[in-house]
């Protein structure tokens, strides 16, 4: 699962489907190997897009947050909290 998935699967949240555990692990592990520029330039591109058509809510970042938190590292949640930062502006 990459982000576009993610995301299609987030969108089904609103209707009644969260995405799992094992949708965020599949999702990182499509982007095993990138770098982490690719994979901030991919986020942001994306958070671009999704501001413009008014499919990104803060409530949407708070839910990603919740959800991938868990999963990372203290290193990893600082980088997170910088793009979190970064997309909400």
């Amino acid at each position: 699962m990459d982000l576009k998935t993610f995301k299609k699967t987030a969108k089904k949240s609103s209707e009644g489907k969260t995405p799992t555990e094992e949708d965020v692990r599949n999702t990182a592990k499509a982007y095993e190997g990138k770098s982490e520029e690719e994979l901030l330039t991919d986020i942001l591109r994306m958070a671009k897009e999704n501001k413009a058509n008014g499919t990104l809510s803060a409530e949407q970042l708070k839910d990603f947050e919740a959800r991938v938190s868990p999963l990372l590292n203290a290193e990893q949640k600082e980088r997170l909290q910088k793009v979190l930062g970064m997309l909400g502006n």
